[in-house]
This record gives C-alpha cells, sequence and structure tokens, in this order.
C-alpha cells in the first residue's frame, strides 16, 4: 500500500541562494547535458558522457555511469510497477491478505525480461512484459507458492513418495490459481474491470456456478455461507482436474504437470 506522508510543518523561509555566472563551466556543461538527457535511455546518457570526456577513458566511464544510471531508473521504474501491482489488489480480500503476507514476510519481488513468472525459493520474479493486472494475478499465485515454501504444506522429494510428491506439488498449484481467480472474480465483484484472465478460470468459475445451482435446488435453506464453500470446492477440484489432465501444461517444456514432476522424482531416486 502507499504510504501516505504525514501534514509538513511550517518552513522557514530562506533566502534564494545568488545564482552564479559562468563559476563552474564543466559543472554547467554536465547539468546541460543531464537535462537534455533526462528522458533518455542508459546508452544515450552513458554516450553523452563519453563525449564531454573524451577519449578511451570517456568512453568506458561514460558507459559505466550510463549502465549505473540504466540500473537506476529501471529499479524506479520496477519499484513504480510493483506498487501499481499491488494496488490493483485492494479491492480484493484474497488478493488483499496476499500482499499483506508478501509484506510482513518481506519477500523480494522481481521484474525480469523474458523467462516467465516464478518463485526460485528465496524471491519473486514477475516478467516485465506484463501489465499491472496481469502482474497482481500473477503476483497472487506465486506468493502461494512461497507460503508452502515457508509454512507448508511442501513437497518433499527425498520423504514423499512419488504419488504423494506429484499429488503435493499439484495442490499447490491449485491453491495458487484458485487464489488468482478468486482474487479477480472479487476485483470484478467490486466494480473493478478486469481484463487479465488466468488459466482454468473459466472451468473454476463453470463448475462453482453449477455446484452452487445445483445445491440450491437441492436445499434452498441453505446459506450464503455453505453455498459459497460448496462452490470454493467444486471450483478447486475442476482445477485440479485441469493440471492433471493437460488442460494446462508446463510453460518449460510442455509437459503435463503430472509427468513434469513425477520426471523430476524419477531423476532423484534412479
Amino acid at each position: 500500500m502507499q504510504n501516505t506522508e504525514a501534514s509538513q510543518a511550517a518552513r522557514t523561509v530562506v533566502s534564494p541562494r545568488p545564482q552564479q555566472v559562468n563559476a563552474n563551466p564543466v559543472g554547467d556543461l554536465f547539468k546541460d547535458a543531464f537535462d537534455k538527457a533526462k528522458k533518455a535511455d542508459a546508452g544515450t546518457i552513458g554516450g553523452i558522457i563519453g563525449g564531454i570526456l573524451g577519449g578511451p577513458a570517456g568512453a568506458g566511464l561514460g558507459g559505466a555511469i550510463g549502465g549505473a544510471i540504466g540500473d537506476a531508473i529501471q529499479a524506479s521504474k520496477d519499484k513504480a510497477k510493483l506498487q501499481e501491482t499491488k494496488d490493483v489488489l485492494k479491492n480484493s480480500p484474497t488478493g488483499a491478505a496476499a500482499v499483506k503476507y508478501l509484506e510482513d514476510k518481506k519477500i523480494p519481488v522481481e521484474f525480469a525480461d523474458g523467462g516467465g513468472s516464478y518463485w526460485d525459493g528465496n524471491k519473486i520474479v514477475i516478467d516485465r512484459s506484463q501489465d499491472p493486472q496481469e502482474a497482481a494475478l500473477t503476483l497472487v499465485h506465486e506468493i502461494n507458492h512461497a507460503k508452502a515454501t515457508m509454512d507448508g504444506p511442501r513437497a518433499d522429494i527425498n520423504t514423499q513418495s512419488r504419488a504423494d510428491y506429484v499429488q503435493t506439488l499439484l495442490d499447490e498449484e491449485t491453491r495458487g490459481t484458485v487464489d488468482s481467480i478468486k482474487a479477480k472474480n472479487e476485483l470484478v465483484a467490486n466494480g473493478e474491470k478486469v481484463t487479465a484472465t488466468f488459466p482454468l478460470e473459466a472451468e473454476y468459475n463453470a463448475a462453482s456456478s453449477k455446484a452452487i445451482s445445483d445445491a440450491k435446488a437441492k436445499d434452498p435453506s441453505l446459506s450464503e455461507t455453505q453455498l459459497r464453500e460448496i462452490g470454493d470446492k467444486a471450483g478447486y477440484a475442476a482445477v485440479l482436474d485441469g493440471f492433471k489432465t493437460g488442460k494446462v501444461v508446463t510453460s518449460t517444456n510442455g509437459q503435463n504437470y503430472p509427468d513434469y514432476y513425477g520426471q523430476g522424482w524419477d531423476k532423484a531416486h534412479p
């Protein structure tokens, strides 16, 4: 969440500093170069600096400074995008709870070009190509993976049987996917326009709606809480089935998830 700054106290009025005329031409030249390059990329900035200094040393220093400036600019953009991503989830109880967990646990989040989005065991990585809504749903999913690592239930390739290992990981994927779908549904229910979609979203919603409708017809006295639990259970089962039957496949090699996880277990138990 964005921090709200405290009101500022009244400031002491300070006389303006006398303007120096041609007191520091080199400094003025740098300032002019930076002013012109405020919106330029790092390579352009480095080239400007290298041109000012001249020679191989200038080119090297310009490249180094340009790279450092580029990194700083990208870090600033990523920080702003992460905040925007978190802000998307404010009106979703599921999303807000995920963000709170992220912040309470101080889990690092990085953006990267290409390579998809994932939890690497220490940090969450989100593909920069995703817009804030897509990144928000992805963030909820990856926070679930982080939670499994930190709090469990966690798959253990050394102590679990092949079947238990695969099932634990399938359940982990399912929980994260369901949380992302719920976050979107909550945002839409609260009046947000969400164009981003998540894998198996249609299957979850169809199964949940049908289960609720069938339950109402069978027992009209069921409470909203009971109906929601029935819908959640049916939706979860539909998402789990989607992972088991290959409706969604891994982004790494296109395998279905049971085979992918099973082969991982097989390699650890030759």
